[in-house]
């Protein structure tokens, strides 16, 4: 093996290092925040060094273990470049982990393709026009589209949307696949000087550079249209708020109106019976009015306004369809939250409990029931809703749960939407079923700055 690598070192070029320094490059680019100009690290030059250093030892030990195996170098130095850019994206890479994954894929199958690419353009070039310098010149131009590869991926914000499609990252990988697979038919393919087969493998990477910019490019445009999915479902959970809370204000105005006039009508009686001295009848109106007022209110007051309003609204609809309530509240008056995001979360949580229970009441269940429970805890405001039910386990769905409802299409978003809001306010949310009981918990960052 060491003689294989001492044969090489004296043959490696200018060319060859250059070569190895764009790769280098590229992937410290890919590794920066976006946008590279405001976010470029200080340590920008340690980390170019420190991966050029591993990507030229990873290559002179797949060309080592090349001599003792008699072949398959382009699989090995692909197999250890790979080791090593995954640990640097692992380790160095701005963003959360499925992005890093994806612009890792990514970048490896790009770079596969624009350095094969390169040498089959290097290859003709030499046939065809001048060897020698230029063929080298041919391959490090080529070489310079994984600067402006990595660039043009570093535009794609994953970051910005709660959920990466798995099946993105399936199809990004079969596209690494096909290269694999590109380079072990090249590695087989006896050339024997024909240009044919050069131009094949020429124009067969290409395709496969241009496949996976249009399929990181459809992956983006899907979250996109995912996430603007969620958010007119978030828009329409809360027009249907508003307009309930309207609904429900106009019903308050009308019993107010009544109540008045009901007074009027009273205060006028009884003082016909004081004008009259008629005491043991107006004793006994005190008493009627007294058996006629409820005996409990059932409004919500738990010192925050947007938390009444929403509860009031949500347990006005639950209490119509017979549906048992309990609840226990120690909302601090004034949070940290947007008001819309708090109404949506609640709404959500509730509307999802009451269709469950109005699915249970629809198929025979005598009684069903919700609790509400919300207090600090630590720094963080804790919600937990529990509802009856009948199902003993979940089916997850893109970032939530999948709805029992027909068209999903439509339908579904609510935990997804819960989720989302969760992850703003540096909490989380978990949904569990058991025992006749499904529970949804959130957790939201109380000492987060910036929510409101």
């Amino acid at each position: 093996m060491w003689q294989s690598i001492t044969a090489f070192l004296p043959t490696a070029d200018f060319a060859w290092y250059t070569q190895l320094a764009i790769l280098s490059a590229a992937w410290i680019i890919l590794g920066q925040p976006y946008p590279l100009r405001k976010h470029l690290r200080p340590r920008l030059l340690p980390e170019f060094l420190l991966l050029f250093l591993c990507i030229n030892l990873v290559t002179l030990l797949a060309i080592g273990l090349n001599g003792v195996l008699g072949g398959g170098f382009l699989l090995l130095r692909l197999f250890g470049q790979g080791l090593v850019t995954a640990g640097y994206m692992y380790r160095f890479g701005a963003g959360k982990r499925r992005t890093r994954l994806v612009l890792w894929l990514a970048l490896t199958t790009a770079g596969m393709s624009i350095t094969h690419f390169g040498g089959q353009a290097s290859m003709l070039m030499g046939q065809y026009i001048a060897k020698g310098l230029a063929e080298a010149m041919t391959r490090i131009g080529v070489d310079l589209f994984l600067i402006v590869t990595a660039v043009y991926l570093r535009r794609f914000q994953f970051d910005d949307y709660p959920d990466v499609p798995a099946n993105g990252l399936w199809m990004l990988g079969c596209n690494t696949l096909c290269v694999i697979m590109l380079y072990v038919a090249e590695s087989l393919m006896p050339r024997d000087g024909d240009s044919g087969v050069t131009v094949v493998f020429f124009l067969s990477y290409l395709s496969m550079l241009v496949m996976m910019l249009v399929c990181v490019r459809g992956l983006f445009s899907l979250c996109r249209q995912q996430k603007t999915v969620t958010d007119l479902q978030t828009e329409k959970q809360r027009f249907l708020s508003e307009r309930e809370q309207s609904r429900v204000a106009e019903s308050m105005l009308r019993s107010l109106r009544a109540i008045r006039h009901d007074l009027k009508n009273q205060y006028a009686y009884m003082r016909i019976l004081l004008a009259e001295k008629r005491y043991d009848e107006l004793e006994k109106y005190f008493e009627a009015l007294q058996e006629q007022l409820p005996t409990q209110m059932n409004i919500v007051d738990c010192g925050n306004r947007t938390v009444n309003t929403v509860l009031n609204m949500e347990f006005s609809k639950l209490r119509n369809e017979r549906i048992t309530l309990e609840h226990q509240l120690v909302v601090p008056p004034v949070l940290p939250f947007r008001d819309e995001d708090l109404t949506a979360i609640l709404t959500n949580l509730l509307d999802n409990a009451g269709e469950e229970c109005r699915r249970l009441l629809r198929e025979g269940r005598e009684k069903s029931w919700v609790r509400l429970e919300i207090y600090p805890h630590q720094s963080y405001l804790y919600i937990r809703c529990l509802n009856s039910t009948d199902r003993t386990s979940l089916e997850r769905s893109r970032n939530g749960l999948r709805t029992t409802k027909q068209d999903e299409e439509l339908h579904g978003y609510g935990t997804q939407i819960i989720t989302k809001l969760a992850e703003k306010y540096n909490g989380l949310a978990d949904f569990a079923a058991g025992d006749g009981t499904f529970t949804a918990k959130v957790m939201l960052d109380m000492n987060m700055e910036g929510n409101a």
